[in-house]
C-alpha cells in the first residue's frame, strides 16, 4: 500500500519515508517542514472525485494554483483532475519549478498576477 501512496515521489523521498517514517520536505533557516507517513496516507485517501462532484453545481468561479514540482501533493494527483473534470468557471495555473510552498516568496509575482487576472475576469 505504501508503494502506491508514494509512487509519485522521487526514489530518494520514498527511501527517506521508508527509513524514517517521514520526509524532510522543506528547510529554510530555522523552519523545517516534514511530511509524516500519516500525512501522506491522509492526502492519498482524499476522495478528489467526491470533492469535484460536490462543487460542480456551485455558482462560483474557482482558481487552482499549483506548483509543477510539488512532491507533497503532486500536480497530477489533484490539480489536473480538477481541471479535467469540467468544473464550470475553473481555471488551473501551474507554476513551473514551484514546489508545494511555491518556493517561499520566489513565485509571489506569478501568483499575484494569476489571482489579479482571475478576479478581473470573474469579478
Amino acid at each position: 500500500a505504501m508503494n502506491a501512496i508514494f509512487s509519485e515521489y522521487s526514489a530518494e523521498k520514498q527511501n527517506e519515508m521508508s527509513q524514517n517514517g517521514k520526509i524532510k520536505y522543506f528547510e529554510r533557516g530555522e523552519t523545517t517542514l516534514e511530511i509524516t507517513l500519516d500525512d501522506a496516507v491522509h492526502a492519498a485517501g482524499l476522495d478528489t472525485k467526491s470533492i469535484i462532484l460536490g462543487i460542480m453545481d456551485a455558482p462560483i468561479a474557482m482558481l487552482t494554483i499549483h506548483g509543477e514540482a510539488d512532491e507533497a501533493l503532486p500536480v497530477d494527483r489533484n490539480a489536473r483532475q480538477f481541471d479535467a473534470a469540467g468544473i464550470p468557471n475553473h481555471e488551473l495555473v501551474i507554476i513551473k519549478d514551484a514546489d508545494h510552498n511555491f518556493g517561499g516568496i520566489l513565485h509571489v509575482k506569478t501568483i499575484a498576477s494569476a489571482v489579479r487576472d482571475f478576479v478581473q475576469k470573474h469579478g
